[in-house]
């Protein structure tokens, strides 16, 4: 009731104590313009699902992935019988340092995750991956789905070691796409290095003692932490 009626509220979808919830896309209904304050990431797993994304029309094929932004505006189309689409919703905070270190050898999803979490955005961002190609990736998607409705020992460490194949085959697929597919992305892994450092040493880390750790000028650290996630070192 507090939020504006095209914000979905996180209530709706995630119980107090989860960070990541799976769930199958309802057949014959129209999904009208809407936002989010959680990341989302579909998954066709048959058929064709067909969305508006910021404007744009945006038609996934089976074997495809979406990855949507925080507060990015879209509607999905009605899918049909024969159209399977899972749904992969993610708490911001599930993204901590942790997980966004073992993500930190590629730049194109440190700096979404980081965008996603850190800045306050005009035009929140999508990235498409045509995984239709790539044989590993239904059988992780089977394999997270298996433990997420069926709990077992250790579901919570499966769940996440399987989003972090998963999203590690993603970048396969993405970095093996034609160039003319790719957006530009910068250099941010050296970011989710310092958010661990400074969460590993927080209690008594100064601005210069951790601009030393990285072999910047304090001033420097600075900028880089206000123009990359649009916080101060404090």
């Amino acid at each position: 009731e507090n939020e504006p009626p095209d914000i979905v509220p996180e209530a709706h979808f995630f119980k107090p104590d989860q960070n990541i919830v799976f769930l199958k896309h309802p057949r014959h209904v129209n999904f009208m313009a809407h936002s989010h304050s959680f990341i989302e990431l579909n998954y066709v797993y048959s058929g064709t699902c067909t969305q508006f994304i910021n404007g744009k029309k945006v038609v996934l094929q089976e074997g495809d992935f979406c990855l949507l932004d925080t507060n990015v505006i879209h509607s999905i189309d009605m899918a049909c019988e024969n159209d399977i689409i899972i749904n992969i919703l993610m708490r911001n905070s599930y993204f901590n340092t942790a997980f966004l270190q073992r993500l930190s050898g590629n730049d194109l999803l440190t700096d979404f995750f980081i965008n996603s979490i850190y800045q306050n955005k005009k035009k929140s961002q999508y990235i498409v991956f045509h995984g239709n190609q790539n044989d590993r990736l239904k059988p992780l998607v089977q394999f997270v789905l298996c433990d997420f409705f069926d709990s077992q020992l250790c579901t919570g460490e499966a769940i996440n070691s399987y989003m972090t194949l998963i999203f590690t085959e993603l970048l396969r697929v993405y970095n093996e796409a034609p160039k003319q597919d790719q957006v530009p992305t910068l250099k941010k892994a050296v970011i989710s290095d310092i958010l661990s450092y400074m969460e590993t040493n927080y209690k008594d880390i100064t601005l210069e003692q951790t601009a030393a750790a990285f072999h910047f000028h304090p001033n420097y650290l600075t900028r880089l932490l206000k123009t990359n996630l649009g916080k101060t070192f404090m």
